[in-house]
């Protein structure tokens, strides 16, 4: 059985700024929580230096590829948390709503996957 749990912390601007941050945090049983992907970029004019940033939330078969909170095979990576920072309001609860419609549906999806593996049917096949 899978449970699955999302942390969101929505703090506001405070005196002389302009940001909002928004920082989302999963749990789970009986699958990974890491469910951000992080991309590498490398910089401008150079290989050495790299930044990270969210990329996406992953499906089921990112979830076996990319590694977990290890940046240093390929690409991308996974997490259970992130932060964002956003200029407005809108932008921030927008991409919020967002990023938790695609964790209930990467939910779902696993629940559907992983859940009713007994009750599929196996079927034996001689060559």
């Amino acid at each position: 059985m899978i449970s699955f749990s999302v942390s969101v912390t929505t703090t506001p601007p405070t005196i002389g700024s302009t940001a909002w941050v928004l920082r989302i945090k999963c749990t789970a049983d009986g699958m990974t929580p890491s469910v951000f992907a992080i991309q590498l970029d490398s910089k401008q004019g150079t290989q050495t230096e790299t930044t990270s940033r969210f990329s996406h939330i992953c499906s089921l078969a990112q979830l076996e590829e990319y590694p977990e909170n290890d940046p240093s095979d390929g690409w991308y990576y996974r997490v259970s948390d992130i932060t964002l920072i956003f200029d407005s309001e809108v932008l921030c609860t927008t991409t919020k709503n967002l990023i938790i419609s695609d964790i209930q549906y990467l939910v779902k999806a696993a629940r559907a996957a992983y859940d009713s593996s007994d009750s599929s049917d196996t079927e034996e096949i001689s060559l």
